[in-house]
């Protein structure tokens, strides 16, 4: 395992997601912001694909405090 193999070390008020800190308040307003993208319903297949894979994703990271 190399340093930068290892995963990084918590901090309170913070959430990890995708090896990067992050504010929780700044994750939700992005999940809210797309899951608003989703509703106005002018997506693309793959914009509609990837919004939702983010949501998940910061969904998952604001539950457990980390998500890849």
């Amino acid at each position: 395992m190399t340093i930068n193999d290892r995963p990084l070390p918590a901090i309170d008020g913070c959430v990890i997601m995708r090896n990067t800190y992050y504010n929780p308040d700044h994750l939700r307003a992005s999940a809210d912001w797309a899951r608003g993208k989703l509703a106005f319903g002018n997506c693309s297949a793959w914009e509609r694909r990837f919004l939702q894979g983010q949501i998940e994703r910061i969904e998952l990271a604001l539950r457990t405090g980390r998500a890849a």
